[in-house]
Protein backbone atom coordinates (compact mmCIF):
# COMPACT_ATOMS: atom_id res chain seq x y z
CA UNK A 1 0.00 0.00 0.00
CA UNK A 2 2.97 2.31 0.57
CA UNK A 3 4.79 1.41 -2.65
CA UNK A 4 1.85 1.06 -5.05
CA UNK A 5 -1.14 2.80 -3.37
CA UNK A 6 -3.16 3.34 -6.55
CA UNK A 7 -2.27 0.11 -8.32
CA UNK A 8 -5.02 -2.55 -8.52
CA UNK A 9 -4.79 -5.10 -5.71
CA UNK A 10 -7.90 -7.17 -6.43
CA UNK A 11 -10.06 -7.55 -9.52
CA UNK A 12 -13.28 -9.51 -9.26
CA UNK A 13 -16.40 -9.91 -11.42
CA UNK A 14 -19.49 -8.17 -10.07
CA UNK A 15 -21.84 -10.70 -8.52
CA UNK A 16 -20.99 -14.28 -9.39
CA UNK A 17 -20.62 -13.71 -13.12
CA UNK A 18 -17.23 -14.09 -14.74
CA UNK A 19 -17.79 -11.29 -17.25
CA UNK A 20 -14.46 -9.59 -18.04
CA UNK A 21 -16.33 -6.34 -18.69
CA UNK A 22 -18.32 -6.21 -15.41
CA UNK A 23 -15.69 -6.05 -12.69
CA UNK A 24 -14.84 -4.47 -9.37
CA UNK A 25 -11.29 -3.19 -8.87
CA UNK A 26 -9.84 -2.38 -5.46
CA UNK A 27 -6.46 -0.67 -5.03
CA UNK A 28 -3.73 -1.54 -2.55
CA UNK A 29 -4.50 1.66 -0.60
CA UNK A 30 -8.24 0.88 -0.41
CA UNK A 31 -7.55 -2.70 0.63
CA UNK A 32 -5.17 -1.64 3.39
CA UNK A 33 -7.67 0.92 4.75
CA UNK A 34 -10.46 -1.66 4.84
CA UNK A 35 -8.26 -4.29 6.50
CA UNK A 36 -7.10 -1.82 9.18
CA UNK A 37 -10.72 -0.92 9.97
CA UNK A 38 -11.68 -4.59 10.02
CA UNK A 39 -8.83 -5.32 12.45
CA UNK A 40 -10.16 -2.64 14.80
CA UNK A 41 -13.67 -4.09 14.41
CA UNK A 42 -12.28 -7.48 15.50
CA UNK A 43 -10.76 -5.81 18.58
CA UNK A 44 -14.12 -4.17 19.36
CA UNK A 45 -15.87 -7.53 19.02
CA UNK A 46 -13.64 -8.90 21.79
CA UNK A 47 -11.40 -11.05 19.60
CA UNK A 48 -7.91 -11.33 21.06
CA UNK A 49 -4.48 -12.65 20.04
CA UNK A 50 -4.62 -16.42 19.61
CA UNK A 51 -8.40 -16.63 19.13
CA UNK A 52 -9.57 -18.67 16.17
CA UNK A 53 -11.74 -17.40 13.32
CA UNK A 54 -13.49 -19.72 10.87
CA UNK A 55 -14.44 -18.85 7.29
CA UNK A 56 -17.11 -20.75 5.35
CA UNK A 57 -17.30 -19.05 1.98
CA UNK A 58 -16.44 -19.18 -1.70
CA UNK A 59 -13.63 -16.92 -2.86
CA UNK A 60 -14.18 -13.15 -2.71
CA UNK A 61 -12.33 -9.95 -1.85
CA UNK A 62 -14.12 -9.84 1.53
CA UNK A 63 -12.94 -13.41 2.22
CA UNK A 64 -9.32 -12.31 1.77
CA UNK A 65 -9.85 -9.18 3.87
CA UNK A 66 -10.93 -11.36 6.81
CA UNK A 67 -7.70 -13.37 6.48
CA UNK A 68 -5.50 -10.25 6.30
CA UNK A 69 -7.27 -8.70 9.31
CA UNK A 70 -6.70 -11.91 11.28
CA UNK A 71 -2.95 -11.59 10.62
CA UNK A 72 -2.98 -8.00 11.88
CA UNK A 73 -4.83 -8.84 15.11
CA UNK A 74 -2.87 -12.04 15.73
CA UNK A 75 -5.85 -14.33 15.22
CA UNK A 76 -5.68 -17.82 13.74
CA UNK A 77 -7.97 -18.33 10.76
CA UNK A 78 -9.51 -21.67 9.80
CA UNK A 79 -10.62 -21.58 6.17
CA UNK A 80 -13.16 -24.36 5.59
CA UNK A 81 -13.72 -26.42 2.47
CA UNK A 82 -17.22 -25.27 1.50
CA UNK A 83 -17.88 -28.66 -0.13
CA UNK A 84 -17.81 -30.48 3.22
CA UNK A 85 -20.93 -32.03 4.70
CA UNK A 86 -22.61 -30.25 7.60
CA UNK A 87 -21.46 -32.84 10.15
CA UNK A 88 -17.86 -32.49 8.90
CA UNK A 89 -18.03 -28.69 9.22
CA UNK A 90 -19.38 -28.98 12.76
CA UNK A 91 -16.65 -31.47 13.67
CA UNK A 92 -13.88 -29.13 12.44
CA UNK A 93 -15.35 -26.03 14.10
CA UNK A 94 -15.71 -27.85 17.41
CA UNK A 95 -12.18 -29.28 17.28
CA UNK A 96 -10.80 -25.83 16.44
CA UNK A 97 -12.65 -24.06 19.30
CA UNK A 98 -13.43 -21.11 17.03
CA UNK A 99 -14.51 -17.80 18.56
CA UNK A 100 -15.86 -16.22 15.36
CA UNK A 101 -17.38 -17.37 12.07
CA UNK A 102 -17.59 -15.49 8.77
CA UNK A 103 -19.77 -17.02 6.07
CA UNK A 104 -21.59 -16.55 2.76
CA UNK A 105 -25.36 -16.13 2.81
CA UNK A 106 -25.62 -19.33 0.75
CA UNK A 107 -24.51 -21.15 3.93
CA UNK A 108 -26.84 -19.24 6.29
CA UNK A 109 -29.07 -22.24 6.93
CA UNK A 110 -26.11 -24.46 7.75
CA UNK A 111 -24.66 -21.84 10.08
CA UNK A 112 -28.06 -21.35 11.73
CA UNK A 113 -28.29 -25.06 12.54
CA UNK A 114 -24.77 -25.55 13.90
CA UNK A 115 -24.05 -22.24 15.70
CA UNK A 116 -25.63 -23.26 18.98
CA UNK A 117 -23.56 -26.46 19.08
CA UNK A 118 -20.22 -24.61 19.01
CA UNK A 119 -19.76 -23.57 22.63
CA UNK A 120 -16.70 -21.40 21.96
CA UNK A 121 -18.44 -19.27 19.29
CA UNK A 122 -19.16 -15.68 20.36
CA UNK A 123 -19.34 -13.75 17.09
CA UNK A 124 -20.58 -14.40 13.54
CA UNK A 125 -20.98 -12.29 10.40
CA UNK A 126 -22.21 -12.75 6.84
CA UNK A 127 -19.54 -11.41 4.47
CA UNK A 128 -21.59 -11.13 1.27
CA UNK A 129 -21.31 -7.62 -0.12
CA UNK A 130 -24.71 -7.49 -1.77
CA UNK A 131 -25.38 -3.92 -0.67
CA UNK A 132 -23.71 -0.92 0.93
CA UNK A 133 -25.46 -1.62 4.21
CA UNK A 134 -24.69 -5.35 4.40
CA UNK A 135 -23.59 -6.79 7.73
CA UNK A 136 -19.93 -6.99 6.70
CA UNK A 137 -19.82 -3.49 5.16
CA UNK A 138 -21.49 -2.03 8.24
CA UNK A 139 -18.84 -3.67 10.40
CA UNK A 140 -16.15 -1.80 8.43
CA UNK A 141 -17.96 1.54 7.99
CA UNK A 142 -18.89 1.86 11.66
CA UNK A 143 -15.27 1.49 12.73
CA UNK A 144 -13.21 4.73 12.88
CA UNK A 145 -10.12 4.65 10.70
CA UNK A 146 -6.81 4.54 12.51
CA UNK A 147 -3.65 5.55 10.66
CA UNK A 148 -1.86 2.28 11.29
CA UNK A 149 -2.25 -1.16 12.77
CA UNK A 150 0.96 -3.15 13.17
CA UNK A 151 0.53 -6.82 12.37
CA UNK A 152 0.82 -9.00 15.47
CA UNK A 153 1.27 -12.44 13.86
CA UNK A 154 4.96 -13.30 13.71
CA UNK A 155 7.43 -16.17 13.74
CA UNK A 156 5.94 -19.27 15.41
CA UNK A 157 2.52 -17.70 15.99
CA UNK A 158 -0.06 -19.92 14.30
CA UNK A 159 -1.49 -17.93 11.41
CA UNK A 160 -3.73 -20.67 10.04
CA UNK A 161 -5.16 -24.09 10.80
CA UNK A 162 -5.73 -25.72 7.42
CA UNK A 163 -7.63 -28.99 7.39
CA UNK A 164 -6.63 -31.69 4.96
CA UNK A 165 -7.58 -35.33 4.78
CA UNK A 166 -4.59 -36.28 2.64
CA UNK A 167 -4.79 -40.05 2.14
CA UNK A 168 -7.02 -40.57 5.18
CA UNK A 169 -10.71 -39.94 5.68
CA UNK A 170 -10.26 -37.98 8.92
CA UNK A 171 -9.31 -34.31 8.33
CA UNK A 172 -6.01 -33.32 9.92
CA UNK A 173 -5.62 -29.77 11.22
CA UNK A 174 -2.26 -28.51 9.90
CA UNK A 175 -0.78 -25.79 12.13
CA UNK A 176 0.72 -23.17 9.80
CA UNK A 177 2.90 -20.56 11.48
CA UNK A 178 3.57 -17.04 10.24
CA UNK A 179 7.18 -18.16 9.70
CA UNK A 180 6.02 -21.02 7.47
CA UNK A 181 3.64 -18.97 5.32
CA UNK A 182 6.06 -16.04 5.03
CA UNK A 183 8.82 -18.31 3.74
CA UNK A 184 6.48 -20.07 1.31
CA UNK A 185 5.67 -16.67 -0.17
CA UNK A 186 9.31 -15.56 -0.29
CA UNK A 187 10.42 -18.79 -1.96
CA UNK A 188 7.60 -18.66 -4.52
CA UNK A 189 8.39 -15.10 -5.56
CA UNK A 190 12.06 -15.98 -5.88
CA UNK A 191 11.49 -19.21 -7.83
CA UNK A 192 8.77 -17.90 -10.19
CA UNK A 193 10.61 -14.59 -10.64
CA UNK A 194 7.38 -12.64 -10.19
CA UNK A 195 7.49 -8.90 -10.96
CA UNK A 196 5.25 -5.92 -10.03
CA UNK A 197 2.24 -5.22 -12.22
CA UNK A 198 0.11 -7.64 -14.18
CA UNK A 199 -2.63 -9.97 -12.96
CA UNK A 200 -2.23 -13.24 -11.04
CA UNK A 201 -4.85 -16.02 -10.92
CA UNK A 202 -5.03 -19.31 -9.02
CA UNK A 203 -7.54 -22.03 -9.83
CA UNK A 204 -7.27 -23.36 -6.27
CA UNK A 205 -9.81 -22.09 -3.74
CA UNK A 206 -8.64 -19.93 -0.85
CA UNK A 207 -9.03 -22.83 1.59
CA UNK A 208 -6.11 -24.51 -0.24
CA UNK A 209 -2.58 -23.36 0.58
CA UNK A 210 -1.85 -22.73 -3.11
CA UNK A 211 -4.97 -20.57 -3.36
CA UNK A 212 -4.27 -18.19 -0.48
CA UNK A 213 -0.50 -18.19 -1.09
CA UNK A 214 -1.11 -17.14 -4.69
CA UNK A 215 -2.82 -14.03 -3.26
CA UNK A 216 0.02 -13.51 -0.76
CA UNK A 217 2.59 -13.79 -3.58
CA UNK A 218 0.81 -11.12 -5.60
CA UNK A 219 0.46 -8.83 -2.56
CA UNK A 220 4.18 -9.03 -1.87
CA UNK A 221 5.11 -8.37 -5.50
CA UNK A 222 2.68 -5.53 -6.17
CA UNK A 223 0.66 -7.61 -8.61
CA UNK A 224 -3.14 -7.69 -8.78
CA UNK A 225 -5.07 -10.89 -8.05
CA UNK A 226 -8.08 -12.02 -10.06
CA UNK A 227 -10.67 -13.36 -7.62
CA UNK A 228 -13.37 -15.64 -9.05
CA UNK A 229 -15.89 -17.33 -6.71
CA UNK A 230 -14.87 -20.78 -7.96
CA UNK A 231 -12.88 -22.20 -10.86
CA UNK A 232 -14.80 -22.30 -14.11
CA UNK A 233 -12.86 -23.39 -17.20
CA UNK A 234 -14.89 -21.29 -19.64
CA UNK A 235 -14.57 -18.16 -17.50
CA UNK A 236 -10.82 -18.62 -16.95
CA UNK A 237 -10.20 -19.23 -20.67
CA UNK A 238 -12.09 -16.02 -21.40
CA UNK A 239 -9.90 -14.05 -18.96
CA UNK A 240 -6.74 -15.66 -20.35
CA UNK A 241 -7.57 -14.93 -23.98
CA UNK A 242 -8.73 -11.42 -23.12
CA UNK A 243 -5.09 -10.62 -22.46
CA UNK A 244 -5.35 -9.60 -18.81
CA UNK A 245 -3.89 -12.56 -16.89
CA UNK A 246 -0.09 -12.54 -16.83
CA UNK A 247 0.57 -15.46 -14.46
CA UNK A 248 -1.51 -18.29 -13.05
CA UNK A 249 -1.46 -21.46 -10.97
CA UNK A 250 -3.48 -24.42 -12.26
CA UNK A 251 -3.63 -28.17 -11.75
CA UNK A 252 -3.46 -30.50 -14.79
CA UNK A 253 -7.21 -31.28 -14.83
CA UNK A 254 -7.97 -27.55 -14.97
CA UNK A 255 -5.52 -27.06 -17.83
CA UNK A 256 -7.07 -29.98 -19.70
CA UNK A 257 -10.57 -28.52 -19.23
CA UNK A 258 -9.44 -25.12 -20.56
CA UNK A 259 -7.73 -26.61 -23.62
CA UNK A 260 -10.79 -28.73 -24.45
CA UNK A 261 -13.00 -25.64 -24.85
CA UNK A 262 -13.79 -25.18 -28.57
CA UNK A 263 -11.54 -22.48 -30.01
CA UNK A 264 -9.26 -22.37 -26.95
CA UNK A 265 -6.22 -23.30 -29.05
CA UNK A 266 -6.88 -20.23 -31.22
CA UNK A 267 -6.96 -17.76 -28.31
CA UNK A 268 -4.63 -14.80 -27.90
CA UNK A 269 -2.41 -15.50 -24.90
CA UNK A 270 0.32 -12.97 -25.67
CA UNK A 271 0.06 -11.38 -22.19
CA UNK A 272 0.47 -14.71 -20.37
CA UNK A 273 4.02 -14.90 -19.00
CA UNK A 274 3.95 -18.04 -16.84
CA UNK A 275 1.92 -20.98 -15.59
CA UNK A 276 2.74 -22.91 -12.43
CA UNK A 277 1.19 -26.37 -12.43
CA UNK A 278 1.32 -29.29 -10.05
CA UNK A 279 -0.82 -31.39 -7.75
CA UNK A 280 -0.88 -34.45 -10.02
CA UNK A 281 0.94 -36.01 -12.93
CA UNK A 282 0.57 -34.53 -16.41
CA UNK A 283 1.01 -36.56 -19.58
CA UNK A 284 3.70 -35.48 -22.08
CA UNK A 285 0.96 -35.15 -24.70
CA UNK A 286 -0.94 -32.59 -22.61
CA UNK A 287 2.30 -30.78 -21.75
CA UNK A 288 3.27 -30.43 -25.40
CA UNK A 289 -0.17 -29.07 -26.27
CA UNK A 290 0.04 -26.66 -23.35
CA UNK A 291 3.43 -25.39 -24.53
CA UNK A 292 2.17 -24.94 -28.10
CA UNK A 293 -1.07 -23.13 -27.19
CA UNK A 294 0.07 -20.88 -24.34
CA UNK A 295 3.72 -20.38 -25.42
CA UNK A 296 4.78 -19.12 -21.98
CA UNK A 297 7.18 -20.11 -19.20
CA UNK A 298 6.10 -23.31 -17.42
CA UNK A 299 6.93 -24.26 -13.84
CA UNK A 300 6.13 -27.63 -12.28
CA UNK A 301 6.13 -27.36 -8.50
CA UNK A 302 5.87 -30.33 -6.18
CA UNK A 303 5.31 -30.08 -2.47
CA UNK A 304 3.35 -31.31 0.47
CA UNK A 305 1.67 -27.94 0.07
CA UNK A 306 -0.42 -27.87 3.24
CA UNK A 307 2.38 -29.19 5.43
CA UNK A 308 5.55 -28.00 3.72
CA UNK A 309 5.02 -25.75 0.70
CA UNK A 310 6.79 -26.26 -2.62
CA UNK A 311 9.83 -28.52 -2.29
CA UNK A 312 11.00 -29.12 -5.88
CA UNK A 313 10.69 -27.23 -9.16
CA UNK A 314 11.01 -28.03 -12.86
CA UNK A 315 11.86 -24.72 -14.52
CA UNK A 316 11.05 -23.21 -17.94
CA UNK A 317 14.51 -24.10 -19.26
CA UNK A 318 13.89 -27.73 -18.25
CA UNK A 319 10.60 -27.75 -20.18
CA UNK A 320 12.35 -26.33 -23.22
CA UNK A 321 15.04 -29.01 -22.92
CA UNK A 322 12.31 -31.67 -22.74
CA UNK A 323 10.65 -30.30 -25.88
CA UNK A 324 14.07 -30.22 -27.55
CA UNK A 325 14.70 -33.93 -27.08
CA UNK A 326 15.35 -34.62 -23.39
CA UNK A 327 11.83 -36.05 -23.17
CA UNK A 328 12.45 -37.83 -19.85
CA UNK A 329 12.24 -34.40 -18.18
CA UNK A 330 8.52 -34.24 -18.97
CA UNK A 331 8.11 -36.85 -16.22
CA UNK A 332 10.42 -35.10 -13.74
CA UNK A 333 9.41 -33.03 -10.72
CA UNK A 334 12.68 -31.13 -11.01
CA UNK A 335 15.21 -30.45 -8.28
CA UNK A 336 14.96 -29.10 -4.70
CA UNK A 337 14.41 -25.34 -4.59
CA UNK A 338 16.73 -22.99 -2.71
CA UNK A 339 16.39 -23.34 1.06
CA UNK A 340 15.11 -26.94 0.94
CA UNK A 341 17.32 -29.84 2.04
CA UNK A 342 15.91 -32.98 0.41
CA UNK A 343 16.72 -36.63 0.98
CA UNK A 344 15.28 -39.91 -0.31
CA UNK A 345 14.98 -42.33 2.61
CA UNK A 346 13.87 -45.83 3.50
CA UNK A 347 11.50 -46.62 6.37
CA UNK A 348 14.33 -46.19 8.88
CA UNK A 349 15.23 -42.70 7.58
CA UNK A 350 18.40 -43.99 5.90
CA UNK A 351 19.37 -42.48 2.53
CA UNK A 352 18.75 -44.77 -0.46
CA UNK A 353 21.20 -45.15 -3.34
CA UNK A 354 20.99 -43.13 -6.57
CA UNK A 355 18.28 -44.56 -8.81
CA UNK A 356 16.51 -46.34 -5.94
CA UNK A 357 13.06 -45.28 -4.80
CA UNK A 358 12.79 -43.66 -1.40
CA UNK A 359 10.47 -41.41 0.58
CA UNK A 360 10.93 -37.67 0.06
CA UNK A 361 12.14 -36.17 3.35
CA UNK A 362 12.80 -32.43 3.60
CA UNK A 363 14.05 -29.78 6.02
CA UNK A 364 13.27 -26.09 5.47
CA UNK A 365 11.66 -22.94 6.90
CA UNK A 366 8.36 -23.87 5.20
CA UNK A 367 7.58 -26.88 7.40
CA UNK A 368 4.39 -26.87 9.46
CA UNK A 369 4.36 -26.68 13.27
CA UNK A 370 2.43 -29.94 13.58
CA UNK A 371 -1.09 -31.34 13.58
CA UNK A 372 -3.83 -29.94 15.81
CA UNK A 373 -4.36 -32.24 18.82
CA UNK A 374 -2.37 -35.10 17.23
CA UNK A 375 1.07 -35.20 18.89
CA UNK A 376 1.79 -38.82 17.84
CA UNK A 377 1.09 -38.09 14.17
CA UNK A 378 3.21 -34.95 14.44
CA UNK A 379 6.11 -36.93 15.93
CA UNK A 380 5.85 -39.49 13.12
CA UNK A 381 5.76 -36.82 10.38
CA UNK A 382 8.50 -34.52 11.72
CA UNK A 383 11.61 -36.39 12.84
CA UNK A 384 14.52 -34.29 14.15
CA UNK A 385 13.32 -31.38 12.01
CA UNK A 386 12.89 -33.51 8.86
CA UNK A 387 9.40 -33.73 7.36
CA UNK A 388 8.27 -37.06 5.92
CA UNK A 389 6.09 -36.17 2.95
CA UNK A 390 4.88 -39.67 2.13
CA UNK A 391 5.80 -39.15 -1.54
CA UNK A 392 8.06 -41.78 -3.09
CA UNK A 393 10.61 -40.77 -5.73
CA UNK A 394 13.97 -41.59 -7.29
CA UNK A 395 16.85 -39.36 -8.47
CA UNK A 396 18.79 -39.70 -11.73
CA UNK A 397 22.51 -39.05 -12.27
CA UNK A 398 21.82 -35.39 -13.16
CA UNK A 399 19.99 -34.76 -9.89
CA UNK A 400 16.48 -34.66 -11.35
CA UNK A 401 13.74 -36.27 -9.24
CA UNK A 402 10.94 -38.48 -10.55
CA UNK A 403 7.81 -39.21 -8.55
CA UNK A 404 6.88 -42.87 -8.07
CA UNK A 405 3.75 -42.77 -5.89
CA UNK A 406 2.34 -41.89 -2.50
CA UNK A 407 3.79 -44.28 0.06
CA UNK A 408 0.28 -45.29 1.12
CA UNK A 409 -0.71 -46.01 -2.52
CA UNK A 410 2.06 -48.50 -3.28
CA UNK A 411 0.84 -51.88 -4.55
CA UNK A 412 2.66 -55.03 -3.48
CA UNK A 413 2.22 -57.82 -6.04
CA UNK A 414 4.02 -61.14 -5.69
CA UNK A 415 6.43 -59.59 -3.21
CA UNK A 416 7.33 -56.79 -5.65
CA UNK A 417 6.60 -53.09 -5.23
CA UNK A 418 4.39 -51.74 -8.03
CA UNK A 419 4.17 -47.95 -8.33
CA UNK A 420 0.84 -46.64 -9.73
CA UNK A 421 2.48 -43.73 -11.57
CA UNK A 422 4.35 -46.20 -13.80
CA UNK A 423 1.04 -47.77 -14.83
CA UNK A 424 -0.57 -44.34 -15.28
CA UNK A 425 2.30 -43.15 -17.49
CA UNK A 426 1.85 -46.09 -19.86
CA UNK A 427 -1.93 -45.57 -20.00
CA UNK A 428 -1.55 -41.83 -20.65
CA UNK A 429 0.48 -42.60 -23.79
CA UNK A 430 -2.31 -44.72 -25.27
CA UNK A 431 -3.84 -43.16 -28.38
CA UNK A 432 -7.32 -43.05 -26.75
CA UNK A 433 -6.12 -40.89 -23.83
Amino acid sequence: ARKWPNAPCFISPIGELADVDQTRTQSFYETNQRVIKLAHAFDSAGLRVGDRVAILAVDSIEHIEVILACAKVGLTYCDLNFRLREDEILNILSRSSVSALFYNKRYSETVGRIKSEIQSLTFSCCIDCGSADSEFESLIKETPLALEYAAKSYAEDILSIMFTSGTTSVPKGVLQSERMMRNIVYSFNREIRIQPGGLQYSGASLFHVSGICSVFHALLAGRASLILPQFDATAVQKWLSDGQITSCTLIPTMISEILEIPGADQGNYDSLQSILYGGSAMSPTLLMKMMRVFDCDLYNGLGAGTEAGIQTMLYPEDHRAAAGGSTQLFSSIGKPIMGVDLRLCDDEMRDVDEGDIGEIVTRSETIMSGYLGQPELTAHSIVDGWFRAGDMAYRDSDGYLYLATRKSDMIIRGGENVYPIEIESVISEHHLC
